[in-house]
């Protein structure tokens, strides 16, 4: 095993303080069970340190860690031939204490910095976006609207999820 800096080990003690409870928040939100929820995010942590990941995180952490459970936890799902629920339009609902209430906050002001976001795009990669995002329109079916190849709107989307990350990094 690499030995790993002591700076790596100070920077994955930092995060799981801060972000430990808000993650298992997150994946109870998925999985809706407080144990399973605490083993996802730990095993995160444990696979962060273990690939000595922390320090290569492209973008702010609390994003890529909120993907990443967000991911786990539909495998956790799926392994377990469970339904998977959206929970977008609701994904902070988690109560009324302060913590919560700062967490709803900072939920929806991301929201509207990727909104705002959005519309700095060009024309094209910003329909393509919105159609499939808040439209929930499948690649043909914004194929079919903007009359351009389906290639076409998948790179629309590709160039505009690259341009909404150096936008919000």
């Amino acid at each position: 095993m690499k030995l790993r800096k002591r700076s790596d080990i100070h920077l994955i003690e930092a995060y799981f303080e801060q972000y430990y409870e808000m993650l298992c928040k997150v994946a109870f939100q998925y999985v809706k069970d407080h144990q399973e929820a605490e083993d996802i995010v730990q095993d995160f942590f444990y696979l962060l340190w273990q690939k000595n990941r922390a320090e290569k995180i492209e973008g702010k952490f609390e994003h890529y860690a909120v993907r990443s459970i967000r991911n786990n936890c539909l495998n956790v799902l799926k392994k377990k031939q469970l339904p998977i629920q959206d929970i977008s339009s609701d994904f902070y609902n988690l109560g009324e204490d302060h913590d919560d209430m700062e967490l709803r906050i900072a939920y929806e002001q991301r929201l509207e910095d990727v909104a705002a976001s959005i519309q700095l795009l060009p024309d094209r990669q910003r329909e393509a976006i919105d159609m499939n995002i808040w439209g929930d329109l499948k690649y043909q079916e914004i194929s079919d609207r903007l009359q351009v190849s389906i290639n076409t709107v998948k790179t629309h989307i590709k160039l505009a999820y690259k341009n909404l990350r150096r936008l919000n990094s």
